[in-house]
């Protein structure tokens, strides 16, 4: 696959800069940064882009590989914290319960997509502790089936061992970010029931995040 770079499109200067000057130059060193597919994700218009999560940089390492501004969802306790609360909300941090997220911070997702925005979710709702991509969660499936935008599965190779759970230290190697197709949910229009709907969802992100992984092999 042909290796792809992105200029920004940004509306936040601190955004654009943050994302320029500091956070791209030191992943092309210290990562060879590289994306792929990056033209399946819409120029314009709200977007989901839904990834495998093995480190706590990932939202950092596709932030860099995306020419549009995302939108993030984080830990509300990390909001909390002086400095990094700050940080957080200035980089379009959005703070959210992961465990058992709350209806008013689900709405507050939704309205994001709907007023046109891009949005990174990592639907496991947690870090990979070995790798491999575990269960996909239904939050995922409920914002998707009510914010009614295009949703992008995203594979993230080596993270993990970029920067492995658990540790404060950056081991150099090679990153790569891969950016499917918009997912087809058209065949599940006939299913009434929410559980199985999610359900169904949740099992076709799983598989094409799945897919990605073995393209990228």
């Amino acid at each position: 696959m042909e290796h792809q770079r992105s200029e920004p499109q940004s509306n936040s200067l601190f955004y654009r800069c943050a994302r320029c000057m500091i956070v791209r130059p030191i992943l092309d060193v210290l990562g060879d940064l590289e994306s792929h597919g990056n033209e399946n994700i819409p120029a314009q218009g709200g977007v989901l882009l839904v990834s495998n999560h093995a480190s706590l940089l990932d939202p950092i390492i596709i932030g860099a590989a995306v020419s549009r501004e995302l939108h993030y969802l984080g830990e509300d306790t990390y909001f909390h914290i002086p400095g990094i609360g700050w940080l957080l909300t200035q980089l379009n941090g959005i703070p959210i319960k992961r465990e058992k997220p709350g209806w008013q911070s689900l709405k507050r997702v939704i309205s994001c997509l709907k007023m046109g925005n891009a949005l990174l979710l990592f639907p496991e709702g947690t870090r990979s502790t070995d790798g491999t991509l575990g269960t996909v969660k239904d939050g995922a499936s409920f914002i998707i089936h009510h914010s009614n935008v295009p949703t992008i599965p995203v594979f993230l190779k080596d993270t993990g061992r970029f920067m492995p759970r658990g540790s404060k230290l950056i081991c150099p190697g090679k990153l790569s970010v891969t950016f499917g197709a918009p997912l087809d949910f058209s065949v599940l229009k006939g299913i009434d029931e929410r559980h199985e709907l999610y359900q169904h969802i949740s099992q076709q992100i799983r598989q094409a995040i799945l897919d990605l992984q073995e393209g990228a092999r």
